[in-house]
C-alpha cells in the first residue's frame, strides 16, 4: 500500500476543496492506504486525529509580500523534511498551498502533485475577475496590468502589486511539477493556456457522495415538480462562484422556469437577500452540511 504526503493550507470545512480533501482522506484509507497531514498553523484548523496531521507556521502565507515569507523561508522546509524522513511518503499531494519555497523544495525532493482546486496559481488576483467583477478571459501576462489588476510603473501601489513578486515565483516553480490535477476541462483549458504541458496535465472529476435512495426522494419531494423547468446551481455562497450574478440575470428571464440554489457559506445571507426580490423565481436552499460523511464500503471488483 502506499503512503500519502497530503498539504494544505486550510484543514478544516470551509469550502469544496476542504470537502473533497476530507473525502479522498476517508477514501484512500477505507482502501488500505495511509494519509500523513501536514497543513498551515493556524488557530481555526480542525484537526481530526485520525491520522498523523501536523501543523507547520508559516507554511502558508496569506500576505506573501510580507518580510516573514523570506526571512522564515526555511521553517516550513525544516519541518517537511523531518515529517518525510518520519514517514518516508512515496508521494506529497499538494491541495491548496501558495508558498514558493515549498514548492521549489517539494519539486527537488519527492514525487509531487498538486490539485488545482481555484486560480490562484496562475492570476495575481486569486479568482480571475477583472476589477469590475467580470469573469477574466486572459492568461497571466501583460493584460494583467492592462486590466488594471496590477497598477503599473515600478513602485508597487496595492496589496496585488506587492504580492505579484511571489505569485509569479510560485507560478514558475510550478512550471517543473510533474503532474497538476484539474477537476474540469474548463480548468485544465486554463493550465494549458498559462503554458502548463498537456502530458502535465491529468483530468480528475470531483467525486460526490451519494445519499441513500429514501434520503434522495425526500428531499425531491420536498423541493421539486416533475414538470417545473429548472435552472440549478450549486456551489459555495461566495463571491468568486457567480451566484449574485445569476439571481440579477432573473431581471432578464422570460421563461416560466424556476432558479434552485443549494448553496451555504459566507455571503449566504446577501443572497437570500437578494433572492427575496424574486419571491415566485428562486429558491434558496440552504445548509448543506460539511459533516464527515459516513463510511461507505468500495464497490467490489468485477
Amino acid at each position: 500500500m502506499t503512503t500519502i504526503l497530503h498539504i494544505c493550507d486550510w484543514y478544516r470545512p470551509i469550502g469544496g476543496a476542504e470537502r473533497l480533501l476530507a473525502d479522498t482522506l476517508d477514501l484512500l484509507e477505507r482502501h488500505g492506504h495511509t494519509n500523513v497531514v501536514v497543513y498551515n498553523d493556524h488557530i481555526d484548523q480542525m484537526p481530526t486525529k485520525q491520522r498523523p496531521e501536523f501543523p507547520i507556521p508559516h507554511l502558508e502565507s496569506f500576505s506573501y509580500h510580507r518580510p516573514s515569507l523570506y526571512f522564515n523561508r526555511q521553517t516550513p522546509i525544516k519541518a517537511l523534511e523531518k515529517v518525510i524522513r518520519s514517514y518516508e511518503p512515496d508521494v506529497c499531494h499538494v491541495h491548496n498551498l501558495q508558498n514558493p519555497f515549498v514548492a521549489e523544495f517539494l519539486v527537488r525532493n519527492i514525487p509531487y502533485v498538486r490539485a488545482v482546486h481555484d486560480p490562484r496559481l496562475y492570476c495575481f488576483t486569486h479568482w480571475r475577475l477583472l476589477p469590475d467583477n467580470s469573469v477574466c478571459p486572459y492568461p497571466m501576462g501583460q493584460n494583467c496590468i492592462a486590466q488594471g489588476c496590477l497598477s503599473r510603473g515600478i513602485v508597487p501601489k496595492t496589496f496585488f502589486d506587492r504580492n505579484a513578486k511571489w505569485v509569479l515565483r510560485n507560478f514558475k516553480a510550478h512550471k517543473d511539477v510533474p503532474l497538476l490535477i484539474g477537476e474540469s476541462r474548463s480548468a485544465i483549458e486554463r493550465l494549458t493556456e498559462n503554458g502548463f504541458l498537456p502530458e502535465q496535465i491529468a483530468w480528475l472529476p470531483n467525486f460526490t457522495f451519494v445519499k441513500s435512495e429514501a434520503e434522495t426522494r425526500s428531499f425531491l419531494d420536498e423541493h421539486f415538480r416533475p414538470d417545473d423547468k429548472i435552472v440549478l446551481l450549486v456551489g459555495r455562497a461566495s463571491r468568486e462562484k457567480g451566484i449574485h450574478v445569476l439571481i440579477e440575470a432573473c431581471k432578464h428571464l422570460t421563461s416560466d422556469c424556476r432558479v434552485v440554489i443549494i448553496t451555504a457559506g459566507p455571503l449566504l445571507d446577501e443572497i437570500e437577500r437578494q433572492a427575496s426580490h424574486f419571491p415566485d423565481r428562486i429558491t434558496v436552499i440552504p445548509g448543506l452540511s460539511y459533516e464527515p460523511h459516513p463510511p461507505v464500503d468500495p464497490p467490489e471488483r468485477p
